[in-house]
């Protein structure tokens, strides 16, 4: 870089404003891929989570769920419908980092 005829042009002073600028500019993007990482995230279980609530009201009004329902008994009703299996899925490719069954309670009162 002390070749470089821009390099020498500079001050020290200049080139550290330079440097902090530059090291600014890249956190920043990080930060902004970061967010747009996690809201792409929130999206994705938003739209997996939102129809599985659906069934869970339908089951409450067609009366097969209740207050005293356990978490087994809802599995029985929705094992295989496809909405808690893309459920499952998207959290399974968040390797686990949150607790379904909380999740599932969590957006019922969300």
């Amino acid at each position: 870089m002390a070749d470089d005829p821009r390099f020498n042009v500079l001050t020290m002073d200049e080139r550290k404003a330079v440097f902090k600028e530059f090291v600014r500019k890249l956190r920043d993007h990080e930060e902004a891929e970061k967010q747009r990482a996690i809201e792409e995230r929130l999206a994705r279980e938003r739209a997996a989570r939102d129809p599985f609530r659906d069934r869970l009201v339908a089951l409450v009004q067609a009366g097969d769920l209740n207050v005293r329902s356990s978490w087994e008994d809802v599995l029985t009703k929705v094992s295989s419908d496809h909405a808690y299996e893309k459920l499952l899925s998207v959290f399974d490719a968040a390797e686990g980092k949150v607790s379904l069954k909380f999740l599932l309670v969590f957006s019922l009162f969300g």
